[in-house]
């Protein structure tokens, strides 16, 4: 008994979102508290009710595909949108809920923390990362320290040639690696001041030069 006006349906790999607008804005708190009720219904458990949708006047139910698409990591590194991005630290995130592409600059981001429950897709995403970015580097352009505490969630890159060494199993040398990165960054910074470079895309271009 909520009037709406029903809009588009984004199709994505993993859920379908249908868009309303509502007649009356304030049923919008009505909408979230019957998502339990709506689950129930359409037995689809969970379902996310999102009113409004951030930027629009729209509200929208997020509801799980009953077969999740399998996204193609290869597709997606050899399209024309990824090649453009090619020349920074662009890494594939996968896609959103409009099933358009996401991709973020890894120079961008202070940290990735990774999260979730066994079989959720950490090390797939981690695979992505490590894909996406030696899609775009040659082995002499670019180095990977890997710390693999569990010492078998690492074993795939085993002495790779992006190594900067094997992969990384005790804690003690983990320590040292991070001691080593820090020392690395310092000379780097020292270099480009003395230089007067504020990044290392400004550095390596008069060098280039």
């Amino acid at each position: 008994k909520i009037e709406c006006e029903i809009g588009d349906i984004w199709v994505s790999p993993s859920i379908t979102t249908y868009i309303f607008k509502l007649a009356d804005e304030a049923d919008l708190s009505r909408i979230s508290a019957l998502s339990n009720k709506l689950a129930f219904a359409i037995k689809a458990h969970p379902i996310r009710v999102v009113s409004p949708i951030p930027g629009t006047a729209l509200a929208g139910i997020e509801v799980p595909n009953e077969a999740r698409e399998v996204v193609s990591l290869d597709d997606k590194l050899n399209d024309e949108e990824f090649k453009k991005l090619t020349g920074s630290l662009t890494i594939l995130l996968g896609r959103d809920t409009k099933n358009n592409s996401r991709y973020v600059d890894l120079r961008k981001q202070i940290c990735i923390l990774m999260g979730g429950s066994t079989g959720s897709g950490k090390s797939n995403f981690f695979h992505s990362i490590f894909a996406s970015l030696t899609g775009q580097y040659k082995p002499y352009e670019l180095r990977f320290i890997l710390a693999d505490a569990k010492r078998i969630e690492l074993v795939t890159y085993k002495d790779g040639p992006y190594l900067l060494w094997p992969v990384i199993t005790r804690y003690e040398e983990i320590l040292n690696a991070f001691t080593w990165c820090l020392a690395e960054t310092d000379r780097r910074v020292a270099m480009m001041k003395s230089a007067n470079f504020k990044t290392l895309e400004e550095y390596n271009e008069k060098v280039e030069e």
